[in-house]
């Protein structure tokens, strides 16, 4: 079997269930398989001919009119820790650094580049917000048709565009846009790798997830599994290389930098975590 067959069986086996090679299948006359009506399946057949670039407008129309009429509505989502966030991107702009802190820099950074670009702290991080919005919408577009074609595709894009969650987050100063256009690139990349074996798309999904990991600090877990799932499907396909090695650890590596960098400035490795709960004791409080 060639290798990209054998990455697919690996891919299906993660995806669902799958027949033993050897097994057969029997249908009895008394429980006939279930069949959608004509209809149904002639206008899923139709849906399914919809260019993926149909599919992606509509999707980010429906998301673009949800957040128009939130936005006439009066919403402003700048709680304490989005516009926190905000600020310190503005500061970060005044004089460029490295630093560490509870927050992840990714964000910091990103947002103190786009205000040198256009230096309004209520309209710039909203448009950065918007833009990464786009991008999740695209990434599960494109995740999903991978694993179940063009409906699929149009499916997940379409659910991401409605999901309240995404509307409200897309507007606002927060880390949830950044994180899951970064998350959704990782999900992106490792589907395309088990679906393909090319190992491209294998250092795209460790590229996403490393800057998932810049951004919060659940990035953390997704990179420890991603790391675990690459290694055991290469391991099991007898495909273990350098390259795959090394993007399946490379979204390990900032935070085992940014944990050194704390212990050597504390002698706690662990400090921001501790600093984190205090902060939220104190804000429950």
């Amino acid at each position: 079997m060639p290798p990209s067959q054998d990455c697919r069986s690996a891919a299906v086996g993660i995806l669902s269930p799958m027949t033993p090679p050897d097994a057969t299948t029997t249908e009895t006359p008394s429980s006939p398989a279930w069949r959608a009506p004509e209809a149904v399946q002639r206008g899923l057949r139709a849906l399914e001919r919809i260019p993926g670039w149909l599919a992606l407008a509509a999707s980010g129309a429906i998301w673009l009119a949800l957040t128009a009429i939130i936005l006439r509505r009066g919403f402003l989502e700048y709680n304490a820790d989005g516009y926190t966030r905000i600020i310190r991107g503005h500061e970060w702009l005044a004089a460029p650094r490295w630093e560490l802190d509870v927050w992840l820099p990714l964000q910091t950074w990103l947002f103190g580049a786009s205000l040198a670009i256009h230096d309004s702290l209520r309209t710039t991080p909203r448009v950065v917000d918007a833009l990464l919005t786009f991008v999740l919408i695209v990434n599960l577009y494109l995740v999903g048709r991978t694993i179940g074609g063009r409906l699929a595709g149009a499916i997940a894009a379409g659910l991401a565009a409605l999901f309240p969650w995404v509307v409200w987050m897309g507007v606002s100063g927060m880390a949830e846009p950044l994180f899951h256009a970064m998350l959704s690139l990782g999900a992106l990349g490792l589907t395309r790798w088990l679906t393909t074996n090319r190992e491209r798309w294998l250092l795209v999904a460790a590229i996403g997830l490393l800057l998932a990991t810049m951004v919060r600090y659940e990035g953390w877990f997704y990179a420890g599994t991603f790391a675990g799932v690459v290694l055991l499907v290469s391991w099991q396909q007898r495909q273990i290389t350098l390259r795959v090695v090394a993007s399946a650890v490379m979204p390990l590596a900032f935070q085992i930098i940014w944990i050194i960098a704390w212990w050597n400035r504390t002698g706690d490795p662990l400090a921001f975590a501790r600093e984190t709960a205090e902060i939220k004791e104190a804000l429950e409080a």
